[in-house]
């Protein structure tokens, strides 16, 4: 089953939970509009770092500057907070001697840096 497939066969499943019971449609409403949210997020944290915010906008229906203002922000402080992380695994396991979580920390720090860098907003 493809995606069209599967979001017609959402609409006629909500569709029918509407006509039965809109409070229950109300729920599971809220609850597939979070999964496409938190995957929309990740689709765009992937195409960031090789579209450009213009190629995204266009994906999305909207311009640029609307998708840069809706997830760049929220983009960038996933990664800084992915980065603080990693910084602090990476001290504390130099600190203890562990050399092998400390390579870990690091490549996924440097990965994380390479991430910012390939995703900075091009026009």
């Amino acid at each position: 089953m493809d995606i069209k497939d599967t979001c017609a066969t959402l609409d006629r499943q909500l569709g029918a939970e509407v006509a039965h019971d809109p409070l229950h449609a109300l729920s599971a409403i809220g609850q597939a509009r979070e999964i496409i949210d938190t995957q929309q997020r990740h689709a765009v944290r992937a195409a960031v770092q090789d579209h450009s915010w213009a190629e995204i906008g266009a994906a999305m229906g909207v311009t640029k500057q609307a998708a840069h203002q809706r997830f760049a922000r929220a983009w960038i402080e996933e990664i800084k907070a992915e980065v603080k992380a990693a910084r602090a695994t990476l001290k504390a396991a130099t600190r203890e001697g562990d050399h092998e979580r400390a390579a870990t920390a690091k490549a996924r720090l440097d990965d994380l840096i390479a991430e910012i860098k390939r995703g900075k907003p091009k026009t």
